[in-house]
């Protein structure tokens, strides 16, 4: 009963109790909500960058089919270009090729078809050509999409095979090469003809 009186009498002037297990307790408390707080935070972030990784990883693939189907419309305009119209629009097939070349480099970084030698020019990018020989590197350009697209790494993906892979590389560089060939002639002789 004696010590009852003094804490009650502590308690009536205002002084405040402090009891050290719920202090304690409290802080413990704290430190807990804390703890799970920062860990449902680096959940989150952890799911957001998974989700933000399939994102990207989607939109590739979605960029990536959107090339591919591009780049056979290209070809079948310039195909039918030159088999019905027989006069070349230099200003269009310029564009095309130029169009041509930016997709198959997109393509060639997102399947990581670059090869040993596939910083090495080929001779058909360092050509010039005349009106006759145009029509020739476009028609080379044509059978060149066609067996990319045609490739059995496209046509059957779930059969993986290293031949096919290594001649889609092949053909995306020589895509590459003779696209740029012909955009720089192209724009030659659109020039000469004005």
């Amino acid at each position: 009963m004696l010590l009852v009186i003094p804490v009650s009498s502590l308690a009536q002037q205002g002084v405040p109790l402090r009891v050290p297990s719920d202090a304690r307790a409290d802080s413990e408390a704290a430190r807990i909500r804390d703890e799970q707080r920062r860990e449902m935070q680096l959940r989150s972030t952890g799911t957001g960058a998974a989700r933000a990784d399939e994102r990207s990883v989607k939109a590739a693939a979605e960029q990536l089919n959107q090339d591919f189907k591009r780049i056979q419309v290209i070809r079948n305009d310039i195909a039918h270009a030159l088999k019905v119209e027989g006069v070349l629009d230099y200003r269009r097939v310029s564009g095309q090729a130029a169009e041509v070349r930016k997709r198959a480099l997109r393509m060639q970084a997102y399947l990581a078809l670059r090869g040993p030698d596939a910083d090495e020019k080929t001779g058909a990018g360092q050509a010039g050509y005349d009106e006759k020989e145009l029509k020739g590197a476009l028609v080379r350009l044509c059978k060149r999409i066609d067996s990319f697209v045609a490739n059995p790494r496209f046509t059957s993906p779930d059969v993986v095979d290293v031949d096919g892979t290594a001649k889609a590389s092949r053909d995306l560089r020589e895509i590459i090469a003779l696209s740029v060939a012909v955009r720089n002639s192209a724009e030659r002789l659109d020039q000469k003809h004005e």
